[in-house]
């Protein structure tokens, strides 16, 4: 997230999208969701009303959104409470 560009906009929704697994978004490779809310915590200046994780098992990290949400003063964060094969169901 470049802050930068967030100069004259009153609110932002994030979307965030990437293979999960846990407490990870982007796989074992990936970022850790701690990291995501604390980078929306220093750059997001209180702009960030919501975030879309886009990830699967995202959603089941109850205290780390919760976490993120009070730290970083977000609304509401949404994503998958499950993993899900994305080439088997979209293949149907």
């Amino acid at each position: 997230m470049d802050a930068r560009k967030l100069d004259g906009i009153k609110k932002v929704i994030i979307y965030v999208a990437s293979h999960g697994s846990g407490g990870r978004i982007g796989g074992e490779i990936g970022i850790n969701l701690r990291t995501v809310f604390r980078r929306i915590t220093e750059l997001g200046h209180d702009k960030v009303v919501g975030v879309i994780l886009d990830a699967c098992d995202a959603d089941m990290q109850f205290d780390i959104i919760e976490a993120g949400i009070n730290e970083a003063h977000i609304r509401w964060v949404t994503g998958f409470s499950a993993s899900l094969d994305w080439l088997t169901v979209s293949c149907n």
